[in-house]
């Protein structure tokens, strides 16, 4: 995240970047802590809906999964 940017605004630009889709809704899911009391290390999980394409994709490797960590695609808009 830079500094300043809301979980948001992070996660919508980061799918952009490396799936070459949009989501229509971008929410944020919770914020924890994995390591409480060792570590301070927010951590923020950020769902998005219903993605259209809008590029090309930047990492190969993450295609199936648009945000890199999804265990399914984001659905896209039926033509």
């Amino acid at each position: 995240m830079d500094e300043g940017e809301a979980a948001e605004a992070t996660a919508l630009r980061e799918v952009v970047e490396e799936s070459g889709r949009r989501p229509k809704t971008v929410e944020h899911v919770v914020t924890y802590q994995p390591m409480v009391g060792m570590v301070d290390s927010p951590h923020e999980i950020v769902a998005g809906h219903v993605a259209e394409r809008v590029g090309q994709r930047i990492h190969a490797s993450k295609a199936a999964y648009p945000t890199g960590t999804c265990s399914r695609p984001l659905p896209t808009e039926r033509a």
